[in-house]
């Protein structure tokens, strides 16, 4: 179709210069309408086998984007079904890396919620393959208790002080599962590991104290759904049970299992499949 509409608008010069991709035949259009008559003419031809037939059927059927045929289930069994659907899938399935920006809430539960509920931002870099995603995770919550409470400064005078200071972090690995996906919906199981704690006393020049931070271990289960814009930008929300031991240090003596509820902006990044994609004619949905 693109070399007729160049012979239509006299270019030749384009078909000499683009002989490979256009193909090797006569710059007139004798050699397409003879061709296109033979394949029009097969097309007729009762009990035709299916592969000539969709062979036929391409050539005849001018189109911007025949692959739709060939991902019609009629034709899926054709040996050019097979192929295409065998390179689309290797190319669905190919990592892609992936940077998201978060922006939740940090809510306690149990004795830890005298410490009070706190905002949290944070950045994900991590790589999606298939229906997993690993991420490696940097959150710091932040904002001072409004409610004061009693912590020991365990690695100096093990004196006892009332405050409110309150900045914390969660560094680990999380991982995603796609539990279910269809066009640009996906839902997900999600579970992580990783160190969080925050910091409960500040240095004191005058005692010649240092802070005081409680760093504990976090493992966390939750599920999350991610809505694509296009094939490349996600938003989504994530709820996660986050088990801590922040007494493990002595320093406070209450603890509690804190909720995190994100909302994800993300994009996944691979020049090359999105590429390869569009080549296959398959940009509408993600998988």
């Amino acid at each position: 179709k693109y070399k007729n509409g160049l012979i239509e608008g006299d270019v030749y010069s384009i078909i000499k210069y683009c002989k490979q991709y256009l193909g090797f035949i006569p710059e007139t259009k004798l050699f397409d309408d003879y061709s296109f008559d033979f394949f029009d003419s097969l097309r007729q031809v009762p009990n035709i086998d299916s592969n000539l037939y969709l062979v036929a059927k391409l050539y005849t059927d001018v189109s911007d984007d025949p692959f739709p045929i060939l991902r019609d289930t009629n034709y899926s069994e054709t040996f050019l079904g097979r192929e295409y659907n065998r390179v689309l899938k290797k190319v669905l399935n190919m990592p892609e890396p992936s940077f998201a920006a978060m922006f939740g809430t940090w809510i306690p539960t149990g004795g830890l919620a005298k410490v009070g509920v706190h905002p949290e931002v944070g950045v994900q870099i991590g790589l999606k393959y298939k229906r997993f995603s690993f991420d490696a995770t940097a959150i710091f919550k932040f904002l001072n208790s409004p409610n004061s409470y009693s912590a020991t400064r365990v690695s100096s005078d093990r004196s006892v002080e009332s405050t409110n200071s309150f900045f914390g972090q969660y560094v680990g690995y999380d991982i995603g599962f796609d539990v279910y996906s269809k066009g640009k919906n996906e839902y997900k199981a999600l579970c992580g590991f990783g160190l969080d704690g925050f910091n409960v006393l500040d240095s004191n020049i005058i005692k010649g104290v240092g802070k005081e931070s409680i760093v504990t271990y976090n493992f966390n289960l939750g599920a999350g759904y991610r809505y694509y814009v296009n094939p490349s930008f996600y938003i989504g929300i994530q709820a996660k049970y986050n088990v801590v031991n922040y007494r493990s240090d002595d320093i406070i003596t209450f603890s509690g299992h804190p909720i995190t509820i994100t909302l994800i902006v993300g994009a996944l990044i691979n020049k090359k499949k999105k590429g390869m994609l569009k080549a296959l004619g398959y940009s509408q949905l993600r998988r």
